[in-house]
């Protein structure tokens, strides 16, 4: 019988409580071992009107793969890479199971030649299905774009335990870099699955398309600013450029002071309070001596401009293996650290609040200088970082107790508000998930919600996958 697969066990049931921020109770657990029974145990939830949550690795930012209640259904054991190949068009793609760990995925990608873009903080532990669920970016969208540019064709298993396959018809606009909120609707059926957070259908297999790299080599600089308000002047100024690095990143204030707490942060960093980081590649040794006396050409003018060339000659540079995995784990050192100081606070009512917003580049100078200015008046701990190249920066605010957590996400919501009328939007890579919910008011007209709403009865007419994600 299904339900003798649907564990109470205890210690399996902790397991899949919590994510990063936001701990729920799930009743039951189940391991997927088989699409066919997984597909049975599906058909018998939605009979028996139990609800079901997919959990990945449980890295998620907003409680989307924690169950509140009925069954946490994992995938971790899913996870074999079916193939690797080039089509009958000549473009490379890979085909694998869902609970594929992304690091693992992409360095299995680059042994066969290829590359494989979406790099997520989290990529470590990250996996594959849970990027598609939330349509991860990461540091090098910058230049190469989120997830879903890479979805080809995803096998998924509906809310009735019926099977389906659906493919990509076309190429994904270029100009889809990030998310608003909520459900795409601008794109083809496939898109509707991608970023929907775990609440149309259960993912079972994927296949993506790849690169073939010819710069494969990367180098990092590290940019100090002596304030926050060149440090941003200069990233309007990198932005204009024809020439895109790979990443952009932003080390703000409270984050540099994390990165900089890192034993892998280089000793000729500990003494800087905000810098840009810029991630670029290169083919061979000459291009590289070629695109890093570019880069320093360009990057004298920045420091004129924004009268900080004192700076100038702090630059970091990083080429070898060693000094690229220290700056590495130095910026996947912050949200980390932050998550594990801020799920302790969770029993006092208080925890992380972090935004997501996203603003066009022309809004950012003012967005982020004003922010800084409100965010210092809160008198609570704050830091900024990530994706600045892109108009994304991550502002978290660590809130100890239940009072100053509500005064944080009541600054969150103002800050929502101003993206969206500048033509942004609330929930750029993060997704809304359970904690977020009060942003999809903010960025949609109640007929988009409707219309959002009927996607999902459509897919999942008894409202049983990710209960409590995004309604």
């Amino acid at each position: 019988m299904i339900h003798t697969l649907l564990s109470t066990d205890p210690d399996k049931l902790t397991q899949f409580s919590k994510d990063a921020v936001y701990a729920g109770a799930p009743q039951y657990a189940y391991a997927a071992r088989d699409f066919q029974e997984t597909a049975e145990v599906i058909a018998y939830c939605r009979a028996e009107n139990i609800p079901v949550t997919f959990c990945g690795s449980q890295t998620s930012m907003t409680g989307a793969s924690v169950a509140d209640s009925g069954l946490a259904l994992s995938l971790t054991a899913k996870n074999k890479i079916i193939d690797i190949g080039l089509g009958s068009d000549g473009a490379p793609y890979v085909v694998t199971e869902p609970g594929v760990v992304l690091a693992d995925l992409k360095k299995a990608v680059l042994d066969a030649g290829y590359y494989y873009p979406p790099d997520p903080t989290s990529f470590n532990e990250a996996q594959v299905g849970a990027t598609i669920a939330t349509n991860a970016t990461g540091e090098d969208t910058y230049k190469y774009g989120p997830t879903r540019r890479y979805v080809e064709e995803l096998e998924l298993i509906l809310a009735n335990g019926t099977k389906k396959t659906i493919a990509r018809k076309k190429p994904v606009p270029q100009n889809i870099i990030k998310n608003t909120a909520g459900y795409f609707m601008d794109g083809e059926e496939i898109d509707e699955v991608i970023g929907s957070e775990g609440t149309l259908a259960l993912i079972s297999k994927i296949r993506l398309r790849l690169l073939k790299p010819d710069k494969k080599n990367i180098f990092v600089l590290l940019l100090p600013f002596s304030d926050f308000d060149r440090c941003i002047r200069a990233v309007l100024l990198l932005t204009a450029q024809p020439h895109k690095s790979r990443a952009l990143e932003l080390v703000g204030p409270g984050a540099a002071e994390i990165f900089k707490s890192c034993k892998s942060c280089p000793n000729e960093l500990k003494n800087e309070n905000c810098f840009l980081y810029i991630k670029d590649e290169y083919a061979e040794d000459n291009d590289f001596q070629k695109g890093v006396y570019g880069w320093f050409c360009l990057l004298n003018e920045v420091y004129r401009n924004v009268d900080d060339l004192a700076c100038f000659d702090r630059i970091f540079l990083a080429k070898t293996d060693e000094q690229l995995k220290s700056i590495h784990d130095c910026r996947h050192h912050v949200p980390l650290k932050v998550n594990e100081t801020c799920f302790e606070y969770i029993k006092d009512g208080g925890g992380k609040v972090g935004t997501d917003w996203w603003v066009p580049l022309q809004h950012l100078y003012k967005m982020m200088t004003d922010t800084h200015t409100e965010a210092q008046l809160l008198q609570l701990d704050f830091l900024v970082f990530a994706h600045i190249g892109n108009g994304h920066p991550h502002w978290n605010f660590l809130t100890q107790n239940k009072t100053d957590h509500q005064r944080a996400i009541d600054f969150v919501k103002k800050q929502g508000e101003l993206a969206v009328r500048y033509g942004g939007g609330v929930a750029g890579e993060h997704g809304i998930g359970k904690i977020k919910k009060y942003l999809m008011a903010i960025q949609h007209r109640p007929a988009v919600l409707n219309k959002m709403r009927a996607i999902k009865k459509r897919w999942d007419p008894d409202f049983i996958l990710g209960r409590g994600n995004i309604f």
